[in-house]
């Protein structure tokens, strides 16, 4: 099965289905983990996005660093999702931003930043990295934004997440290259077909990342409840990242020539 853990993080990042909420002691309808992707798939955009984000991330020394930007959504008319996301603040990192186009295979990363006063390809073995210094990776921020990524999954037992209900869904890596999570557990919520939470596990089964979104933090948008609230800990590092969506723009007309690498290097002028 695909796609299984990027699935569910893009849509905590942009949607949420209103409804009433039901305590574990009700019956839980026989999901497949297949049908759980393709619900929560349901939620999600259909076409284009813009959103206006900040990043605050801190460390393990209590050290607080703010990151702005606008990212940029579209589904290309094969089917593959192209991102832009643009830096405005703080000042020396205005103008960076990251380029990733989906296609068949390993999607096309390409980053810019002041500093290095050039476009940069961030290649598959680089995709650990973490992402203008804030506690997502290249892989996670695609996962999010919908790149494909390879995962086989499986529904394991229910659990309950904030007192919600919740599916949790066990992936693992179909490739044998050295992954960057050797397991994710994904919890969604089983009313809304939300994430509510995912743990990545590192070799050795030990929890290194956990991404939680905050389902009160909901605003309906073009029909959709979006979460606006949602947050990435480092357990090794010690640090976390708080991502807060300020607006969000759907199905909304974005030109072709925004994600190119050309309009990627404007971050340079």
């Amino acid at each position: 099965m695909s796609r299984m853990s990027q699935s569910m993080l893009r849509a905590a990042v942009c949607l949420v289905l209103g409804a009433s909420l039901l305590g574990l002691d009700n019956v839980f309808p026989e999901k497949t983990a297949q049908e759980i992707e393709d619900c929560v798939n349901a939620n999600l955009p259909s076409n284009s996005s813009k959103q206006e984000v900040v990043f605050t991330t801190t460390d393990r020394n209590g050290a607080v660093k703010e990151t702005r930007a606008t990212i940029y959504w579209l589904k290309s008319e094969k089917g593959f999702s192209e991102i832009m996301m643009r830096v405005s603040a703080p000042p020396k990192l205005r103008g960076a931003g990251v380029l990733v186009k989906d296609k068949e295979g390993d999607p096309d990363r390409f980053v810019y930043l002041p500093a290095l006063g050039k476009v940069r390809r961030v290649t598959k073995g680089s995709s650990s990295e973490k992402i203008l210094g804030t506690d997502f990776t290249y892989g996670e921020f695609e996962r999010i934004e919908g790149i494909h990524d390879e995962r086989l999954s499986e529904r394991v037992d229910d659990a309950q997440v904030a007192g919600r209900a919740a599916y949790v869904v066990e992936s693992f890596p179909a490739e044998e290259d050295d992954p960057e999570f050797t397991k994710v557990m994904t919890y969604v919520d089983r009313d809304t077909c939300v994430v509510l939470k995912a743990e990545f596990y590192a070799s050795g089964d030990k929890l290194r990342k956990v991404f939680t979104v905050d389902p009160d933090s909901a605003e309906i948008r073009a029909g959709l409840n979006v979460p606006m609230k949602m947050r990435m800990e480092d357990r090794t590092e010690g640090s976390g990242t708080d991502l807060v969506v300020k607006s969000i723009e759907v199905g909304i007309e974005i030109p072709d020539k925004t994600f190119s690498r050309k309009e990627l290097e404007v971050g340079k002028k």
